[in-house]
């Protein structure tokens, strides 16, 4: 049973007690207690022992006193659990007093060091996380039978204050260790990122100049198609017979000519077109990525911007079945205002009509504007997110391949991939730079058995004055 102890002990355990509740460092904590207690119980020296992690042995995280000759040594001392009296207060978890080091025949191991040391007696209390043992508070006596009743109740209340105390400590040094880790792989993820955006921007660059040299070699060709288609209609239709063998070239001609000269022309004529497509593509996806497109933003009308590109649509629709492929317009409100770039707007909104009506023909396309909660938009924000949602209930995406969508040059021939109604693999891709130099996104969702759908989002930047 714990004694109580007397009125002054009492006092002296309050008055330690605050003092280690204004220490915030844990070797602040033991040093303090050590010096405080130390003297107060008449010991010669005193040290804390702490629990090494996942070890079974102990160092010193803390010392007062200690003879100077072997000071200079406790930063290699160990002690394993459970032996000495520093050892067993940490396997049992109870204090451990020795009164005489020379007359217990359990510690015969320890007496050279006592000698050294100079001390006769000693007491080691447990120092506890959680209720688990994790260090020993021990002090150190020249005599034996050394230290009073009182001095064992008082050590007691001390050491469960120094538990609480070192426990606290110990948890806000580990949330710092833990913050400053945060905060250095913080900053170690901003570099990689800058490094990545300035990879990322050389690569545009570099793919802007072979764009560059690309353009000039595809031009000529499409200039020279007319010459070629001219050559070819007045060339003989057959060749002139010389006695010869024929050669590689004369064998090539005569097969150009079996073909059709008119379909040798449309064959080079649409290779081409689709090269210069894709070059153009590429070309509008580079000068998206390096802020080379200028914007012309001001105040439109989200429902009017839906409305033009529906409309638009319409002229290559013409003579197709009532709603074949036909975008319909759903609207849920009559205006939406919203300060943007409406050449952008058109962009997107062409790119993902054509991805959306490049499916199973018979299906029809949804075109749907919504806002989200425009009067919760106050003065200073960005005002509220406007989307244009275009549904098909035919276009069924795999769900973990909805991101792939937005590759550039991703292969419609894989298996993976459906074939949509874009060819050159960079609609999509387009589409969601333009999106994001406008602060919006593009995304795509699935629902199976219910199709999928594009979201092209961007903030109004339209807001009311707020209401105080």
């Amino acid at each position: 049973m714990i004694a109580v102890p007397s009125p002054p002990e009492a006092g002296v355990a309050d008055e330690i007690a605050r003092a280690l509740l204004a220490t915030r460092e844990s070797t602040e904590v033991y040093q303090l207690a050590l010096e405080r207690l130390v003297p107060l119980i008449g010991a010669s020296f005193g040290c804390v022992f702490l629990r090494e992690d996942d070890t079974d042995l102990l160092r010193v995280a803390s010392a007062y006193n200690w003879p100077e000759r072997y000071a200079t040594h406790l930063d290699i001392l160990r002690v394993r659990v459970g032996n000495g009296p520093a050892g067993r207060a940490v396997l049992d978890g109870h204090p451990v007093d020795v009164d005489d080091v020379f007359a217990d025949p359990e510690l015969e191991d320890w007496r050279d060091a006592a000698r050294e040391l100079e001390f006769s007696s000693s007491i080691a209390l447990p120092i506890c996380f959680a209720a688990m043992p994790v260090g020993a508070l021990t002090f150190y006596f020249r005599d034996h039978d050394a230290f009073v009743k009182a001095d064992r109740a008082l050590l007691r209340l001390v050491t469960h204050q120094l538990s609480a105390t070192a426990e606290k400590a110990h948890l806000l040094e580990r949330l710092k260790r833990v913050e400053t880790r945060l905060l250095a792989q913080e900053a170690d993820l901003q570099r990689y990122d800058s490094r990545l955006k300035c990879v990322e921007q050389r690569k545009d660059e570099a793919l802007g100049r072979v764009i560059d040299q690309l353009r000039g070699p595809l031009a000529e060709i499409l200039d020279d198609l007319p010459l070629l288609r001219e050559k070819l209609r007045d060339a003989p239709a057959k060749a002139r017979s010389t006695g010869h063998p024929a050669t590689r070239r004369e064998q090539r001609r005569s097969r150009f000519r079996q073909a059709g000269e008119a379909g040798v022309t449309d064959r080079i004529g649409e290779a081409a077109s689709q090269m210069d497509s894709l070059i153009r593509g590429l070309q509008e996806l580079t000068d998206l990525r390096l802020g080379r497109v200028e914007r012309n933003p001001g105040l439109t009308d989200a429902i009017q911007l839906a409305r033009a590109a529906v409309e638009k649509t319409a002229p290559e629709r013409a003579g197709e079945p009532e709603g074949v492929n036909s975008p319909r317009l759903e609207l849920l409100a009559e205006r939406v205002p919203v300060h943007t770039c409406p050449t952008t707007v058109h962009q997107v909104l062409d790119i993902l009509l054509s991805e959306a009506s490049g499916w199973v023909e018979g299906s029809e396309i949804t075109l749907r504007v919504t806002v989200s909660s425009p009067e919760e938009a106050e003065v200073g924000s960005q005002g509220a997110l406007v989307t244009w949602e275009l549904r098909n209930p035919a276009m069924e995406f795999e769900p973990a391949l909805l991101e792939k969508l937005f590759e550039e040059l991703h292969r419609e021939e894989d298996s993976e991939l459906p074939v949509s109604g874009e060819k050159s693999g960079l609609g999509l891709a387009i589409a969601r730079s333009a999106a994001r130099a406008l602060g919006g996104d593009v995304t795509a969702t699935s629902d199976p058995g219910k199709g999928s759908a594009f979201h092209f989002t961007i903030p109004s930047r339209v807001v009311r004055a707020s209401a105080s």
